[in-house]
């Protein structure tokens, strides 16, 4: 006969024990359990194990799931551990019927038994707690590195696409452009825009030539604007104040910077009811992804996807400021993918112009007499920056 077994108050599972010889006793059914549970209840003599039959009043046995339930929630009737099964009765006399499905026999261990159990019961549900949020953890971790490597390989495929994209000529020219920018390349495997000379750029990115004389360039920086008096009216306020108050608006870079504040915020100032925002940032960072610079720009006045990058040449190094406002311009035609991207190297006192194209760097010069008559002066160079904006 197959009987259904279930140990009282350990948190096992009913279990089957197969008792086939024809006059087995009660003594050989604790033998048998023993055995079948030995990796639990080794060291334990039969004798010790209390049997009851599991019945509920007068009815022989009790559905598995319903005495699982009554154990688990502590709702086990007394009466049901009230007669212990003779070790001596014969199995067959005890069991004259076998319902399906129902556990027969109740097992209740000796009490030091059933505690040391109960102890580790709690400590393998404490390991298995332990191990469950440890597993947890781990495929959080896992999800996490899954989920990075996704949007590498996203941006790595649309990084491979938008290098797909560059035109061919401008492609090649950022090639001779890295292979210079190489020699000074830092541990990220960029190069600051500040490590490098003016003369160490490929003569596709230099103004040897000097200022442009006709062009599209030209004719935007001489076409008339619509910028009257009125307009540059607190322009002219603010650079007279900041006259009477410094005196000398070239004497160091702080004051240079001073002046030519003023005048980016009031061009930039003139697009307020402009739909595309232009914008006016100090000290932006600009970092290339096919160009491989990096660096500072003083002021990068913005409108769309259009870029000005302003650079102070200090102590008057007008070349160490043109490579460094011409690297910046590169960066963000890259960043941008966009062409046409401006430049603006000045102290102030003198004023550079750039215009990037694929086709080279052109330049634009003009000044501002700062101890004479300079009204005329500061609104041309205004003129001009708002020229470049609003094109």
């Amino acid at each position: 006969m197959k009987l259904i077994c279930l140990i009282l108050g350990a948190g096992s599972a009913p279990f089957p024990v197969d008792m086939n010889a024809p006059n087995d006793i009660v003594g050989d059914l604790k033998k048998a359990i023993l055995q079948e549970k030995r990796n639990d209840l080794a060291g334990i003599d039969p004798d010790r194990l209390d049997l009851f039959l599991a019945r509920k009043e007068e009815k022989s046995g009790c559905r598995t799931s319903k005495t699982s339930h009554l154990l688990k929630n502590g709702l086990l009737s007394q009466s049901w551990t009230e007669t212990e099964l003779n070790p001596l009765d014969e199995l067959q006399e005890v069991f004259t019927a076998l319902p399906k499905r129902v556990v027969h026999v109740l097992v209740r261990l000796p009490q030091d038994v059933e505690a040391k159990m109960l102890d580790e019961l709690g400590l393998t549900e404490v390991r298995k707690t332990r191990l469950i949020n440890q597993i947890r953890h781990q495929i959080k971790i896992e999800q996490r590195e899954a989920e990075d490597e996704r949007r590498e390989a996203e941006k790595a495929e649309e990084e491979t696409e938008r290098i797909r994209k560059i035109p061919i000529k401008r492609k090649r020219d950022w090639d001779e452009l890295n292979d210079v920018l190489k020699s000074k390349r830092g541990k990220d495997g960029s190069t600051a825009f500040s490590a490098m000379e003016y003369g160490q750029l490929p003569k596709r990115f230099r103004t040897d030539e000097g200022c442009v004389e006709s062009g599209a360039f030209y004719d935007l920086m001489n076409k008339p604007n619509s910028l009257t008096d009125n307009t540059l009216d607190d322009l002219l306020k603010e650079i007279k104040k900041k006259n009477r108050v410094y005196q000398d608006p070239t004497s160091n870079e702080a004051t240079r910077i001073q002046f030519m504040s003023a005048i980016f915020e009031s061009v930039v100032y003139m697009f307020k009811t402009d739909e595309q925002r232009v914008r006016l940032q100090a000290q932006a960072t600009l970092t290339g992804n096919y160009v491989r610079s990096n660096g500072v720009v003083d002021f990068l006045i913005t409108r769309g996807k259009k870029t000005v990058c302003v650079v102070e040449a200090k102590d008057w190094q007008f070349k160490k400021g043109s490579a460094q406002s011409v690297l910046g311009m590169e960066v963000a035609a890259d960043t941008n993918e966009e062409e046409v991207v401006y430049g603006v190297v000045t102290n102030y006192a003198e004023w550079r112009f750039l215009k990037r194209t694929d086709d080279g760097i052109e330049r634009f010069d003009d000044c501002i007499h700062y101890n004479g008559k300079y009204e005329d002066d500061v609104k041309r160079v205004a003129g001009r920056l708002y020229a470049i904006l609003r094109d």
